[in-house]
């Protein structure tokens, strides 16, 4: 895969798999060259998943890569399974069940670009059935500084933004050790990590992506409240430990006592 400074990460489960074909479309509505991964959650690539991208022919995609991650776990592997197949400077995500709207992809890495960040998110709307639910901006536009991502978070009980709206340096990632492996939340603890570390550019006002809703996706679920509100004391405890305040005690290393 040559000549394109982006990748797109795609993560699809068997139930996913319908949405595929939509998803890789919304690529073709960018201007910017990349390359496109989708990475199976599972040991063996589905016949039908793979007949749907071979299918996919876009200007923008200057190639597409199929791959499995070996066995089901959940989309924070996929992704950082297909994060080390990554070759160009920068990444972008795409569930296989939402969009990114036309245009939008190319303007949010125009703007994180322009701006000389190191990462960037957008807003995004909720796709449901054929309408189109926008949201309000829960961050001022333009650069914001180290931390704010997470107070954000912490002020308002739930993310600023869509954790799959996101372009970051391809190293950055890499630096902050990808998606953790969560069963939820895994891109909202990464969109977190990453504003500890970096500054990162919020692209307001217009929306660039698209979150479909549907009855079998994850966060549809009956449990998943209860699982995501889980998961915020893990956020916590790991801000806590990257801003020096670990809940854990320092100790000091004692060596073993050797027998005689």
């Amino acid at each position: 895969m040559a000549g394109a400074d982006l990748t797109v990460i795609t993560p699809v489960h068997d139930g996913a798999i319908p949405f595929l074909a939509e998803a890789g479309r919304s690529l073709g509505r960018q201007r910017t060259p990349m390359e496109w991964i989708v990475s199976y959650d599972g040991a063996t690539i589905p016949r039908e998943l793979l007949e749907i991208v071979a299918r996919v022919e876009e200007p923008s995609l200057t190639g597409i890569r199929v791959m499995a991650t070996g066995r089901p776990s959940c989309a924070a592997v996929a992704r950082t399974v297909a994060l080390g197949q990554v070759t160009t400077p920068w990444l972008a995500t795409l569930d296989a069940d939402d969009v990114w709207l036309p245009g939008g992809l190319d303007a949010l890495f125009t703007a994180v670009s322009n701006d000389d960040a190191v990462w960037g998110a957008g807003l995004t709307v909720d796709l449901v059935g054929d309408r189109m639910v926008a949201f309000p901006d829960y961050l001022k536009p333009g650069r914001q500084a180290r931390g704010a991502i997470y107070d954000r978070y912490r002020e308002l009980g739930f993310p600023p933004f869509c954790g799959a709206a996101v372009v970051a340096e391809t190293d950055a990632v890499h630096h902050v050790g990808g998606w953790p492996a969560l069963p939820v939340s895994e891109d909202t603890a990464l969109m977190l990590t990453l504003g500890e570390h970096f500054e990162c550019h919020y692209l307001a006002r217009t929306p660039v992506y698209g979150y479909r809703r549907w009855p079998d996706q994850t966060t549809a679920q009956p449990d998943y409240s209860d699982r995501r509100d889980a998961l915020r004391a893990h956020h916590a405890r790991r801000i806590a430990a990257l801003r020096g305040g670990s809940v854990f005690r320092t100790r000091r290393h004692v060596p073993m006592s050797r027998g005689a």
